[in-house]
Order: C-alpha cells, then structure tokens, then sequence
C-alpha cells in the first residue's frame, strides 16, 4: 500500500493497482452513488488484501457519514427543499483517562490488559488501566486475568532473551576454534591444508563433546572458554579437565599411579602432568 502525497487516496500493489479515493468534501461529487462504488470497492478489498484493513477501514470511515449525509435528488413535484441529514459516524468512540479520544474506531482485538483499535494512522493499543469503568466491564476486564496475562507475556519475553544471551554466549566460548575454522576454510591450496582443515574441525567437535556436558551442568562460561583458548592453543593450565590434555597432547608415553589417588602423566618430551578427579592439578616440563 502507497500513500499519495496529497493524502486524499491511497494505492493497493498486487497483480494490478488499485486506487481507493477518499472523500472530496465537496457535496456535488461526494454522492450517494460515489459513496456507494466506493464502499463496495472497499469490502471487495477487504476480502482480497486482509493485511490492508487497517487502511481499508479507515476508507470506509470516511465514505459511511458521506452515504448517510449526501443530498438526494430534488424532486420537482414538490418544492420543499430536501434537508440533508446529519452524519452519524459509524464504530466505536473510546476516551482514556488521560484525555485523548478516538472516534468511530474500530475494535480489531481484546486481550486481558487491553483493547486494540484501528484508526486512521494504524492500530494502537488502549490498556484497560487507562479507560473508563464502563468500557471495561463492556470488554470483560478482570483484574487478576490482566495480571496473569502480563506475567505470562514477561516470562515468554525472559525466557527469549535467555535463550539469545545463551546462544551468544556459547557462540563466544567457541570464538577459538570457529575462528580458525573459517580463517582455515578460506585458503586451502593443498592436500596438506586440507588435512589439517579437516583434523581442526575434527578436534573442534570432540571439544564441544567434552565442554557442552560441562556449561549444561553450571560450569562459569569464563572458565570452560578459557579451557577451549588453552586447548586450541595447546596450553596446559592447573583445573583443565584430563580429557583435554589428552586433546591437546594424545595418550601420554605412562602413567605412574600413586596411592593416594594422583595420577602422573609422562610424555617423552619431559612434560610431567598430575591429575586427580579428572582435573590437572600440577604440571611441570624439564625442558
């Protein structure tokens, strides 16, 4: 729908476009009968451009006091003049508490904590805290279904913000590997490269394998994505999870086990790392 600049019409782009004029104040070419084309123009449009009618029912605000209004023709036998008669808008008036008012709106929707109205510029909202006692008991107000209502609209909107403060922050938590990975993906000129692509993204799926279980369970995001940093770059840190060590190093040449439940892990290129419980708890390299 596009608005002409004189605001007096309004187009409908479909297949074809579709003028919708409004009226011209003028009581020699606002008719009856121009009235009558026009709000039948109208309800045609309505069923074939519903997402229109906000639009569309603005027209027809304009045209019904014009059909109500508009002269009929003399009649020659007699020579009283016929009055026009007063226009009666059509729809529903609402004035809120605060003083704005809305004539001959129409009423498109009523949810517990409000009505919604078409008028001339679109639809807007009227909370029933802000109208009168008599328009609320018209519209069934309850007070505590407006405010089991409300409730339910503020947890539906927590929980959509917790969802994409949750997606982005695992999105950071994986910022290490993703990173290389499309950085890797960009430039592959070789067989080489493309094995290398292939174990990075490899290595990439065992980590979330081993690190998802860990942010389900309550770990602090900071400390699971700085274990995915230290994997990524092959770092060994005190309180890493053994499963990564082995990630970043593979299987270590032995394991000396000790009584009092410690485990040290030997590679041969003199890195000696102590685990317990599953978490490295010291670590040194001689080298």
């Amino acid at each position: 729908m596009v608005l002409c600049p004189d605001g007096q019409k309004f187009q409908i782009k479909g297949s074809s476009i579709t003028t919708v004029d409004y009226p011209t104040q003028n009581p020699k070419l606002d008719t009856k009968e121009t009235a009558n084309s026009n709000l039948k123009k109208i309800k045609d449009l309505l069923r074939q451009y519903p997402k229109f009618k906000g639009k569309l029912l603005a027209a027809q605000s304009k045209w019904e006091p014009v059909l109500v209004s508009a002269k009929e023709p003399a009649d020659n036998s007699d020579k009283q003049e016929v009055q026009p008669q007063k226009a009666t808008p059509t729809g529903t008036d609402f004035t809120t508490l605060d003083g704005h008012k809305f004539v001959a709106v129409t009423v498109s929707k009523v949810e517990p904590d409000g009505v919604s109205i078409v008028t001339d510029s679109g639809v807007e909202k009227l909370k029933f805290t802000n109208l009168p006692s008599d328009i609320q008991k018209k519209y069934g107000y309850n007070p505590e279904k407006e405010k089991a209502y409300q409730k339910q609209q503020a947890d539906i909107a927590t929980a959509v913000r917790n969802k994409a403060q949750q997606t982005a922050t695992q999105q950071s938590v994986w910022e290490p590997y993703t990173t290389a990975i499309y950085t890797a993906s960009r430039d592959i000129p070789t067989d080489e490269d493309q094995k290398k692509y292939d174990l990075l993204k490899l290595e990439f799926e065992v980590v979330k394998q081993i690190c998802q279980p860990l942010l389900d369970h309550g770990i602090e995001r900071e400390t699971v994505a700085h274990w995915v940093y230290c994997t990524k770059n092959h770092r060994i840190v005190n309180g890493i999870p053994s499963s990564l060590v082995l990630v970043m190093l593979g299987k270590p040449e032995t394991i000396n086990r000790y009584s009092h439940g410690d485990d040290q892990w030997v590679y041969g290129n003199g890195l000696y790392i102590h685990v317990a419980n599953g978490l490295v708890t010291s670590w040194s390299d001689i080298n």
